[in-house]
């Protein structure tokens, strides 16, 4: 969508944009959507040029971010994953994934996978993460993004301390039932509860996201939710 709406927009009298699908933008005060872009499979997201580090960005670098994947099997109410991104998931080949991480090897001082739902195939993730520890490539702090699921998972559990990814950023959103299912998310709050419990004890870092006045909050969920975090 990004390349073809520059070249649009680098020509003399580009006249409209809503024939350039993926498109949302304001004209005469009404907001334009353009027909969907139609997603990258998991085998053109493998086909992707690898991003270009120069060597002032290489000295800059805090941390280098790896994708591995796009899109989230859960559709939650609140979320723009989906609606950006699809809820189909897909993956880029662990050939890519790990070419990309020797690539960058020795950059930053974490390794931030940005996928919006590292989990979302715990299978490929486990092949993934095993590949990963296998090539040595997993001697800097790891962070991902994945949900309470995982704590129903060892094997997985497991993999991902094994490949350096011990730090977890996880959308609780509340520990409150009624607004938790006013957001559509499909775990409750005895899960998110015990997640938590089960990643500390499995020596996880946890950074969880959270979410203030939903319409089933109340001033004592607040007390109790403060409390609990």
């Amino acid at each position: 969508t990004l390349v073809e709406l520059m070249n649009r927009l680098t020509t003399n009298n580009y006249g409209s944009l809503e024939d350039i699908d993926g498109l949302a933008f304001e004209k005469n005060k009404e907001i334009i959507f353009t027909k969907p872009r139609k997603l990258l499979t998991s085998e053109e997201l493998s086909q992707l040029p690898h991003p270009h580090y120069d060597e002032e960005t290489k000295r800059r670098l805090f941390g280098r971010v790896i994708e591995t994947s796009r899109g989230c099997p859960n559709d939650c109410d609140f979320c723009t994953v989906t609606e950006f991104y699809g809820r189909k998931y897909r993956t880029k080949s662990i050939e890519y994934v790990i070419e990309e991480l020797k690539r960058t090897k020795g950059l930053g001082k974490y390794t931030f996978y940005s996928d919006d739902n590292f989990i979302g195939s715990p299978h490929r993730a486990i092949n993934l993460l095993e590949a990963i520890t296998d090539q040595g490539l997993n001697k800097q702090l790891g962070i991902a993004q994945t949900t309470v699921k995982l704590a129903d998972n060892p094997e997985l559990m497991k993999s991902m301390k094994k490949a350096g990814i011990t730090f977890l950023c996880i959308g609780l959103e509340s520990i409150n039932d009624e607004s938790l299912e006013g957001l559509g998310k499909p775990y409750n709050a005895e899960q998110n509860k015990r997640a938590i419990k089960i990643f500390r004890e499995n020596g996880f870092w946890t950074h969880g996201m959270m979410i203030f006045g939903l319409d089933g909050d109340t001033k004592e969920i607040y007390k109790e939710t403060l409390e609990w975090m």
